[in-house]
């Protein structure tokens, strides 16, 4: 089975009528703050080509009365370069000894992350695709989140390790 490297190529795999994908999903959990983030491992296989995308789904809900809804996929080969990258962002420290205010920005795919500083001295962070964010009050969150990231790789591959 050839795996896909990015959802945009099982995306626009050519396909013949009534030819159908299987997709399949497990969520890990969810963060919570000013919105939500679900962490999904996701499996998509294309059977009579066999192709298959493994990535790691994001669904995005904004706070406020009128919640809006994204979803951003990271394919299983940038997983671990996501879970570095986690893991920098939440050991992190920004210094106002130049600027007072400074944003670091985390993108994959479509899926991107900010970690800034706020006037009252504290760190934050927003987790965001396609223009629909989730905001988070408290940087250490970002624990969390590594820890919903890394549950979806796990789970990817202990059950098709053949395939990834």
């Amino acid at each position: 089975m050839r795996l896909a490297k990015t959802f945009t190529e099982i995306s626009n795999a050519e396909r013949r009528a009534a030819e159908y994908t299987v997709k399949s999903y497990s969520p890990m959990g969810k963060i919570t703050g000013l919105g939500a983030v679900e962490v999904s491992a996701l499996e998509y296989i294309i059977p009579s080509q066999e192709f298959a995308f493994h990535g790691i789904r994001f669904d995005i809900t904004s706070g406020g009365d009128y919640p809006q809804t994204s979803v951003a996929i990271v394919a299983i080969s940038d997983a671990e370069d996501l879970l570095a990258s986690l893991e920098d962002l939440a050991s992190t420290t920004i210094k106002k000894d130049r600027f007072s205010l400074t944003e670091i920005e985390l993108k994959i795919e479509n899926l991107r992350i900010v970690l800034f500083n706020n006037d009252r001295d504290r760190l934050a962070f927003l987790v965001e695709a396609s223009g629909i964010g989730s905001h988070f009050a408290r940087q250490n969150i970002l624990v969390d989140l590594h820890k919903l990231v890394k549950l979806a790789i796990d789970h990817l591959r202990t059950s098709a390790p053949d395939l990834i």
